[in-house]
Protein backbone atom coordinates (compact mmCIF):
# COMPACT_ATOMS: atom_id res chain seq x y z
CA UNK A 1 0.00 0.00 0.00
CA UNK A 2 1.47 3.31 -1.26
CA UNK A 3 1.54 5.86 1.29
CA UNK A 4 0.95 9.47 -0.12
CA UNK A 5 1.64 12.62 2.05
CA UNK A 6 -0.86 14.95 0.55
CA UNK A 7 0.39 18.34 0.34
CA UNK A 8 -1.71 21.08 0.63
CA UNK A 9 -2.35 25.19 1.81
CA UNK A 10 -3.25 25.17 5.23
CA UNK A 11 -2.61 28.35 7.23
CA UNK A 12 -4.41 31.03 4.75
CA UNK A 13 -7.82 29.43 5.10
CA UNK A 14 -7.96 26.50 7.95
CA UNK A 15 -11.43 25.82 8.12
CA UNK A 16 -11.96 26.02 4.17
CA UNK A 17 -8.45 23.83 3.52
CA UNK A 18 -9.62 21.24 6.07
CA UNK A 19 -12.79 21.00 4.50
CA UNK A 20 -10.94 20.53 0.88
CA UNK A 21 -8.28 17.88 2.44
CA UNK A 22 -10.96 15.84 4.15
CA UNK A 23 -12.68 15.59 0.33
CA UNK A 24 -9.25 14.80 -0.98
CA UNK A 25 -8.72 11.97 1.14
CA UNK A 26 -12.54 10.83 1.22
CA UNK A 27 -12.06 10.44 -2.66
CA UNK A 28 -9.01 8.63 -2.45
CA UNK A 29 -10.45 6.34 0.22
CA UNK A 30 -13.05 5.52 -2.47
CA UNK A 31 -10.60 5.16 -5.24
CA UNK A 32 -8.90 2.47 -2.72
CA UNK A 33 -11.84 0.97 -2.46
CA UNK A 34 -13.24 0.10 -5.47
CA UNK A 35 -9.69 -0.54 -6.47
CA UNK A 36 -10.22 -3.40 -3.47
CA UNK A 37 -12.90 -4.37 -5.01
CA UNK A 38 -11.92 -5.00 -8.51
CA UNK A 39 -8.69 -6.66 -7.57
CA UNK A 40 -10.74 -8.78 -5.36
CA UNK A 41 -13.48 -9.13 -7.79
CA UNK A 42 -15.70 -9.36 -5.37
CA UNK A 43 -19.62 -8.20 -5.93
CA UNK A 44 -19.71 -5.74 -3.12
CA UNK A 45 -20.76 -2.39 -3.10
CA UNK A 46 -19.34 0.84 -1.73
CA UNK A 47 -22.73 1.67 -0.05
CA UNK A 48 -22.69 -1.64 1.68
CA UNK A 49 -19.67 -0.99 3.54
CA UNK A 50 -16.93 1.18 5.01
CA UNK A 51 -13.53 2.21 4.56
CA UNK A 52 -13.00 1.16 8.72
CA UNK A 53 -14.66 -2.42 7.77
CA UNK A 54 -12.24 -3.27 4.51
CA UNK A 55 -9.08 -1.88 6.25
CA UNK A 56 -10.06 -3.98 9.78
CA UNK A 57 -9.61 -7.56 7.88
CA UNK A 58 -6.56 -6.75 7.14
CA UNK A 59 -2.81 -5.32 8.67
CA UNK A 60 -0.76 -3.05 6.66
CA UNK A 61 2.03 -5.30 5.68
CA UNK A 62 -1.02 -7.72 4.47
CA UNK A 63 -2.35 -5.27 2.52
CA UNK A 64 1.22 -3.96 0.98
CA UNK A 65 2.39 -7.93 0.65
CA UNK A 66 -1.21 -8.53 -1.38
CA UNK A 67 -1.89 -5.60 -3.46
CA UNK A 68 2.00 -3.53 -3.50
CA UNK A 69 1.28 -0.47 -4.28
CA UNK A 70 -2.04 -0.87 -6.05
CA UNK A 71 -3.63 0.80 -2.99
CA UNK A 72 -3.19 4.22 -1.98
CA UNK A 73 -3.05 5.33 1.69
CA UNK A 74 -3.44 9.47 2.30
CA UNK A 75 -1.49 10.87 5.01
CA UNK A 76 -2.84 14.59 5.57
CA UNK A 77 -0.84 16.07 8.79
CA UNK A 78 -3.62 18.70 8.97
CA UNK A 79 -5.89 15.85 9.52
CA UNK A 80 -4.35 13.70 11.55
CA UNK A 81 -2.37 16.21 14.10
CA UNK A 82 -4.82 19.07 14.41
CA UNK A 83 -3.73 19.92 17.53
CA UNK A 84 -0.25 20.12 16.44
CA UNK A 85 -1.55 22.78 14.18
CA UNK A 86 -3.28 24.71 16.25
CA UNK A 87 -3.29 23.91 19.64
CA UNK A 88 -2.26 27.07 21.65
CA UNK A 89 -0.23 25.44 23.92
CA UNK A 90 1.54 23.91 20.89
CA UNK A 91 4.27 26.89 20.50
CA UNK A 92 7.15 26.58 17.78
CA UNK A 93 10.20 29.30 18.30
CA UNK A 94 9.97 29.02 14.48
CA UNK A 95 8.25 27.98 11.89
CA UNK A 96 11.11 25.76 10.71
CA UNK A 97 10.30 23.45 14.04
CA UNK A 98 7.02 23.02 12.60
CA UNK A 99 7.84 22.28 8.65
CA UNK A 100 10.54 19.60 10.70
CA UNK A 101 7.47 18.24 12.23
CA UNK A 102 5.72 17.88 9.19
CA UNK A 103 8.72 16.53 7.08
CA UNK A 104 9.18 13.96 9.33
CA UNK A 105 5.50 12.26 8.53
CA UNK A 106 6.99 13.09 4.85
CA UNK A 107 9.97 10.66 5.49
CA UNK A 108 7.49 7.55 5.69
CA UNK A 109 6.13 8.10 2.79
CA UNK A 110 6.62 7.03 -1.29
CA UNK A 111 5.04 9.95 -3.18
CA UNK A 112 4.43 13.56 -2.05
CA UNK A 113 0.85 14.56 -4.14
CA UNK A 114 0.26 18.85 -4.42
CA UNK A 115 -3.07 19.73 -4.35
CA UNK A 116 -2.75 24.06 -5.10
CA UNK A 117 -1.45 25.43 -7.92
CA UNK A 118 -0.56 28.73 -5.23
CA UNK A 119 2.06 27.03 -3.28
CA UNK A 120 2.59 28.40 0.15
CA UNK A 121 6.32 28.57 1.66
CA UNK A 122 5.49 25.37 3.80
CA UNK A 123 4.59 23.47 0.47
CA UNK A 124 7.60 24.68 -1.42
CA UNK A 125 9.39 23.74 1.52
CA UNK A 126 8.41 20.28 1.18
CA UNK A 127 8.46 19.41 -2.37
CA UNK A 128 11.92 20.68 -1.90
CA UNK A 129 12.59 17.72 0.90
CA UNK A 130 10.57 15.31 -0.90
CA UNK A 131 12.66 15.84 -3.46
CA UNK A 132 16.08 16.06 -1.70
CA UNK A 133 14.78 12.64 -0.35
CA UNK A 134 14.17 10.78 -3.54
CA UNK A 135 9.98 10.76 -2.75
CA UNK A 136 8.24 11.11 -6.01
CA UNK A 137 6.33 14.33 -6.00
CA UNK A 138 2.79 14.25 -8.17
CA UNK A 139 0.80 16.91 -9.13
CA UNK A 140 -2.58 16.67 -8.79
CA UNK A 141 -3.66 20.54 -10.06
Amino acid sequence: MKRVYICHPYRANPEENIKKVEKIVADIGLETLERMRHLENTNWQLSDTTMGDVYRQYTVDELYAKYGDELVCPVSVMLAFPAAMNAPTVKYDHEDQELSFCVSILEVCDELWVYSRDLSDGMVYEVQKASELGIKVVWKV
